[in-house]
């Protein structure tokens, strides 16, 4: 494309970028930020995981020529590396345990794609026995049930409060012209007190190994009942266990429901969630991409059309500057012309079609043969340097997670929090291999 279809890009967010302005004027009249609530917390947190450092069977040429004897360290891992990496206590999973306990907390409601994680399973079941943590799990109807089995025969006690488990499977449903739904792709806990305390996790993770051994973010937050934010996923909450059926129920619910918080939404934390708000993400992430000179991408899945013409038209109109850093599954997809892993070829040739127009994309050299990926989702926008905002969640840079699937993704301005995703991005480009110093061939420790 040239550049007169970059200008027909422009023209056509134009209307938006006077919309986004527009609004943001009438809502920074009476604007709050999440910290005007009492209590707040907010904790990002990479999973980061500690591993030790494999060694090829043998010494292998790279594709500058130089020999290679291993793995980079603690980027490809193993499952015997979990222990180490979840004993920390800045591992996920060492809080999210750590929250589960507390006993503020009367009930916990997850929705996630899957559920593997047995420490996490026997942690809540220890709770439900032992004081009647009330839990409430919502999985994708087509994940793997073995722990969403086991938890469902954790009971309290006789005497005790509460009640046994309720585990609900949700997605691939609907039709009849009102939208069938994908995957159930959400990654949220809410967990919720007596009194007005409400502690929120998202994260780019599944319970599964996505806590200690894939490359993630989670961010813990604690915040009020009566913030908007609360409120919003207190509709999500509601939506997915009452309106689920096809995609246009679950729009108009959260439609409705949001219109009935008596909250301003704070301006410096945005939530969209999916079915139905897919195309307000996507403004939000066109219109930073406009405004932005420097762009960081941590990606899983790239095969979002619009988002990647975009950016292959700024890259050649010399716009932005983009690092991309992704699971090194994407490069041996193209370079053996199949799919491997999850990602497929069609994304090999759409990244090389970015890399052509001036991207730099680093591999994180991960665990194929385990499934332990680089599983990050987010993109980090800076302006001569300056940090414009964060945008993150559950969701891949597909199409599906923006119309069909169920997701909750977040615009993020709070400025620790961008400075720690910030942080987190030159470390994963640090951790990351370019394409000269990967293996010549796809061999594994």
């Amino acid at each position: 494309m040239k550049k007169k279809n970059l200008k027909k890009l422009i023209i056509k967010y134009f209307s938006l970028t006077t919309l986004c302005l527009s609004l943001f004027f009438i809502h920074s009249l009476s604007a709050t930020t999440l910290k005007d609530y009492f209590p707040y917390e907010y904790t990002s947190l990479f999973t980061n995981p500690v591993c030790q450092t494999y060694f090829y069977p043998h010494a292998v040429l790279a594709n500058n020529g130089e020999l290679l004897e291993h793995k980079p360290s603690n980027v490809y891992c193993k499952n015997d590396d979990s222990i180490a990496s979840a004993s920390r206590e800045n591992s996920p999973e060492h809080k999210i345990i750590e929250w589960i306990k507390n006993p503020k907390y009367q009930s916990v409601f997850l929705a996630y794609l899957s559920f593997s994680n047995d420490e996490v399973k026997a942690q809540l079941c220890e709770e439900i026995r032992n004081r009647g943590l009330n839990v409430t799990v919502v999985l994708d109807s087509g994940t793997g049930r073995r722990v969403a089995d086991e938890l469902a025969k954790c009971k309290a006690t006789p005497e005790g409060p509460g009640r046994a488990p309720e585990i609900l499977f949700r997605g691939h449903s609907g039709g009849n012209g009102r939208g069938v739904t994908g995957f159930q792709h959400n990654k949220i806990m809410i967990f919720e007190s007596n009194d007005k305390e409400v502690g929120l996790i998202f994260s780019s993770g599944n319970l599964s190994s996505g806590t200690v051994l894939h490359h993630e973010n989670w961010n813990f937050i604690r915040t009020s009942s009566d913030s908007y934010f609360a409120s919003a996923h207190s509709c999500l909450k509601k939506g997915l266990l009452d309106h689920y059926e096809d995609r246009t129920t679950f729009r108009t619910f959260i439609d409705q429901c949001r219109s009935e918080i008596a909250a301003p939404e704070e301006s410096d934390l945005q939530t969209y969630f999916v079915p139905g708000e897919g195309s307000l993400a996507e403004k939000t992430i066109f219109f930073q991409l406009e405004n932005s000179t420097e762009v960081f991408l941590a990606a899983h899945r790239l095969s979002w059309t619009p988002f990647m013409n975009t950016l292959e038209e700024l890259l050649k109109n010399k716009k932005i500057a983009l690092k991309i850093v992704v699971d090194d599954d994407l490069y041996w997809s193209g370079k053996l012309r199949k799919q491997v892993g999850l990602n497929t070829t069609l994304e090999a040739k759409r990244l090389k079609k970015l890399i052509n127009a001036g991207a730099q994309v680093h591999y994180m050299e991960t665990n194929q043969k385990e499934f332990l990926l680089h599983h990050n989702k987010f993109i980090v926008f800076k302006k001569n340097n300056e940090l414009l905002g964060v945008f993150a969640g559950a969701g891949n840079f597909t199409g599906t997670a923006f119309s069909e699937n169920f997701e909750n993704f977040y615009w993020i301005t709070i400025p620790e929090v961008m400075k720690s995703f910030n942080q987190q991005a030159d470390h994963l480009w640090d951790l990351g291999t370019a394409e000269e110093w990967l293996p010549q061939e796809m061999i594994l420790p």
